[in-house]
């Protein structure tokens, strides 16, 4: 469907129209919601990357342990995803 503007030919654009409209408050409110899931789904990785030292100096386990112990996150985050 074409218009015509200003004596030009055109063609409107839904994803143009979509960036034009206003962010609604359901919208924030979802955005908030998401972001905050987020946050706290993304923590465990934050925090081992902080304590994974002090783990390995606590319990003396060796590079390949602690390795281990740092990538048992992802597997569980891969087991978690797999499983749904």
């Amino acid at each position: 469907m074409n218009t015509l503007v200003g004596g030009l030919n055109f063609r409107p654009n839904v994803a143009a129209r979509l960036e034009r409209l206003p962010m609604t408050s359901y919208q924030r409110w979802l955005f908030g919601i998401i972001a905050t899931a987020w946050f706290f789904d993304s923590m465990d990785l934050g925090i081992m990357t902080f304590v994974l030292g002090s783990i390995k100096a606590e319990f003396g386990l060796t590079a390949v342990q602690t390795g281990l112990l740092a990538s048992s996150s992802f597997l569980g985050a891969c087991e978690q995803n797999a499983a749904q």
